[in-house]
């Protein structure tokens, strides 16, 4: 991705990952967790190139970060490939989901909610 930022996060779970530090049902947490930003980040990334082009690259950088972050956790969940795919896809709906009934619908409960997921995953994003 050629983000530094990016590249120390990764390192730094693969590092946790090497020394023992990151069990394999924190690994599975982890995964779920960067699957599941991964997932709403491409759902914001699509919905703002409705709305807000330069926003959307700054969401599709993000997306690959927590992409990135996946791959390097990947190994220390022992969950299969398959199932991180899907987590993402799930979250991906849901986000997508709920940002449409927020702009079309202009349903202000479901435009918190994807704020609100949306800020969780910024909080687990080093320099987000």
């Amino acid at each position: 991705m050629g983000n530094v930022k990016t590249h120390g996060a990764v390192a730094l779970a693969l590092f946790l990952g090497s020394a023992g530090l990151v069990h394999a049902e924190d690994g599975a947490a982890l995964a779920r967790a960067f699957a599941d930003c991964a997932g709403r980040y491409t759902a914001l990334t699509r919905h703002l190139w409705l709305f807000d082009g330069p926003a959307s690259e700054a969401a599709a950088a993000r997306a690959g970060a927590f992409a990135d972050l996946v791959e390097a956790v990947a190994p220390l969940s022992g969950l299969p490939e398959a199932r991180l795919r899907g987590w993402r896809v799930e979250a991906w709906a849901a986000q997508g989901a709920l940002l449409s009934a927020a702009a079309f619908r202009h349903d202000a409960r479901a435009a918190a909610i994807a704020d609100a997921r949306i800020a969780r995953c910024n909080r687990m994003l080093p320099g987000a």
